[in-house]
């Protein structure tokens, strides 16, 4: 089935779609920008790409959606562990979107996505409770 035709199906009647305020918001595997756009859409588009946590906790799985073998849906995902420090996670990314010119309009999406989950996964930036300027009042 073409991907046009497949959008044109999703497009109004899918279980994955969120309103909210006017904008129109998705939950879909392999939807990098989270939007109800054709563009970024992980079901209608034949090469997608999803970047989601690793499950212990460090890193990111990156999943490629191939082109061909439709008629194969085990097949048709790829998936790859990448659990590096972060600017070799994001290096790594940027390197496999652009080997083999594979959706290069969504590495953009897919850089913001990995970094946002290198960041949650750091445990550095926890704020500290802040102390008082006040003059303490002694009670007596």
């Amino acid at each position: 089935m073409s991907s046009d035709l497949l959008w044109e199906i999703l497009r109004k009647h899918t279980a994955f779609t969120v309103k909210n305020q006017g904008t129109t918001f998705t939950k879909e595997p392999n939807n990098l920008a989270n939007r109800h756009t054709y563009r970024s859409s992980g079901f209608a588009n034949s090469k997608t790409v999803g970047i989601v946590p690793n499950k212990d906790g460090k890193g990111v799985v990156l999943s490629i959606r191939k082109s061909k073998g439709h008629n194969k849906p085990a097949r048709l995902q790829s998936s790859t562990t990448i659990d590096s420090n972060g600017r070799r996670t994001l290096s790594k990314v940027r390197r496999v979107l652009r080997s083999g010119i594979y959706r290069l309009d969504l590495e953009q999406d897919a850089i913001r996505r990995t970094s946002a989950i290198l960041r949650s996964q750091s445990g550095k930036n926890v704020s500290k409770k802040r102390k008082s300027r006040r003059k303490q009042v002694k009670s007596a």
